[in-house]
């Protein structure tokens, strides 16, 4: 599909936070170092429209699967 990519909203492309309490911080308080949640690590994401365009694609094609395994799964 389309491979376009954004920096991570959450760490800023850094890859690693820390994590104290339930929050994430950029900055060394004293918390544990995680890989970042929101890109698991990678430090870039999709951005929103192509995310949305892969969901609506992929609903779509489960929409109009005409398979004999569906069609005898409609009858029933």
């Amino acid at each position: 599909m389309d491979d376009r990519k954004v920096r991570c909203l959450r760490c800023s492309g850094r890859k690693q936070l820390y994590k104290m309490g339930g929050a994430y911080s950029l900055i060394d308080t004293g918390g544990t170092k995680v890989d970042c949640p929101l890109c698991m690590g990678a430090g870039v994401i999709k951005p929103l429209e192509v995310v949305a365009e892969e969901v609506l694609l992929e609903n779509i094609d489960k929409t109009f699967d005409t398979t004999d395994e569906t069609k005898r799964k409609k009858k029933k």
